[in-house]
């Protein structure tokens, strides 16, 4: 028990030095703060702040009507806007692409953005054949592609797979260096 109240007369005696501030100036007339007792120092005493309350409010914020404009949630859209313009930006057509290690960068337009948030989705048909493989993206990368020409076609297909919208196909041309030729 004694140790008891000599802890707590130590708190007490310890946080009435730590409400101590003094103020002093220096020499080029700024203001300073300190703990410590300096000379030319007056000492400061810091009362506790007051605290705040605040009273809870009778009525919902639901409650009150929104003004004209303000407060309005937008409405999400129920349908798909139809797009505006598709098309392969690159490669260009009927341009030749030297690229050694044989890799293509699909780059496409889209107006107005991929509406993924229907399940959109891009599929590419490739010389021919249906890539296995849908993308969200406008920009996609085929790589290891074998020298010579392809055909590039895209299309945008809803989350059934029904076709949307297509592109025009673009033939390039790829040249990669041969080891017959070492």
């Amino acid at each position: 028990m004694r140790v008891l109240t000599a802890s707590l007369l130590f708190l007490v005696l310890v946080s009435n030095s730590f409400a101590a501030i003094y103020q002093t100036l220096d020499e080029d007339g700024n203001i300073i703060f300190t703990d410590r007792s300096e000379a030319g120092g007056d000492k400061k005493t810091l009362s506790q702040p007051s605290v705040i309350t605040i009273k809870k409010t009778e009525k919902n914020v639901s409650d009150k009507k929104p003004v004209e404009g303000i407060g309005k949630l937008k409405v999400e859209e129920k349908k798909a806007v139809a797009y505006k313009l598709f098309t392969i930006v690159a490669p260009e057509h009927d341009k030749s692409i030297r690229n050694n290690i044989g890799t293509i960068e699909l780059k496409l337009q889209i107006v107005p953005e991929l509406q993924t948030k229907f399940g959109h989705q891009i599929k590419i048909k490739f010389d021919d054949q249906m890539h296995k493989s849908s993308w969200k993206s406008s920009s996609i990368l085929f790589n290891n592609i074998d020298r010579g020409s392809h055909t590039f076609q895209a299309f945008i297909v809803d989350k059934s797979g029904k076709r949307i919208k297509s592109s025009q196909p673009v033939t390039f041309h790829l040249h990669r260096f041969s080891r017959l030729f070492k």
